[in-house]
């Protein structure tokens, strides 16, 4: 990963054989070789972690249903709902997994029209997307 990549509170993976470690980026760091490192726990982080060896998290159906509930169909997507605007409509995620020209996960704002707003394939892309909606939400993995 890249350093214009993450942000403070970001989801990343160190791949692992059957089980990669999911950790939360609290710094990000330039090295004096130009490299930058992360680190992922403020207290116990003696050893920071290059961002080469760090991967994206993969967004999932199960990682967005364990975070905004189960889906409802809507023909030919699932949606889930983040946030409702009083007057200016709603954001929701859709799952055109049933659409395969499409991007699979994007997050829509729907008032008398749709436009999205971003299509997401990692978990800190969503993370990024809800703030810059202005949605609060801690991601559980």
């Amino acid at each position: 990963m890249q350093a214009n990549e993450l942000m403070i509170g970001d989801w990343v993976q160190v791949p692992g054989n059957d089980n990669p470690m999911f950790l939360k980026v609290f710094g990000i760091c330039p090295f004096l070789s130009g490299e930058y490192y992360a680190y992922t726990n403020p207290i116990i982080d003696r050893q920071p972690l290059w961002l080469k060896i760090l991967e994206p998290i993969p967004l999932t159906p199960e990682i967005l249903e364990k975070n905004f509930g189960r889906p409802y169909g809507l023909g030919w997507y699932d949606v889930y709902e983040l946030k409702r605007i009083e007057g200016e409509g709603i954001y929701y995620i859709r799952d055109a997994y049933r659409y395969p020209s499409k991007e699979r996960f994007s997050i829509i704002k729907a008032d008398d029209k749709e436009i999205t707003f971003c299509s997401l394939k990692y978990v800190h892309e969503l993370q990024h997307a809800l703030r810059l909606a202005g949605i609060e939400k801690e991601i559980i993995l």
